[in-house]
């Protein structure tokens, strides 16, 4: 009885495991598979993932980005994209626009208006 009862619950496994192989048998015949297969190649490098850190400039028509690790302008009136200008960054965008490495800390600090400098030496300001 014991063996009988093994036989049967290995034949259902074996059953059981089969299904999904004869139904993968069948995505070949749908519609729409040739195209797929055909568009394959091109689908796997046309999204790049990422997070888009994104600063406005001072006019409010057009944002910094980085991409690839280059500074980028879109310009919202044109719709291009172009070079940002050199130190269009602002003291706040210092860890995203090529600052010190995350859990440093920069060494020197302007001012806004460039009048005053503040240093870090010895762990003191």
């Amino acid at each position: 009885m014991r063996l009988n009862r093994f036989g049967v619950v290995a034949a259902a496994l074996f059953v059981a495991a089969s299904l999904p192989l004869a139904a993968q048998d069948r995505l070949k015949s749908m519609p729409g598979y040739d195209r797929y297969m055909q568009m394959l190649p091109k689908i796997q490098g046309a999204i790049k993932p990422g997070v888009a850190a994104a600063q406005w400039a001072d006019d409010g028509k057009s944002f910094d980005f980085l991409r690839d690790g280059k500074r980028l302008r879109f310009d919202l009136t044109t719709k291009q994209v172009g070079d940002a200008p050199a130190g269009a960054a602002n003291a706040g965008d210092a860890r995203r626009f090529g600052g010190p490495a995350r859990g440093r800390q920069a060494t020197v600090a302007w001012t806004a208006d460039s009048s005053r400098k503040a240093f870090y030496k010895d762990r003191n300001l």
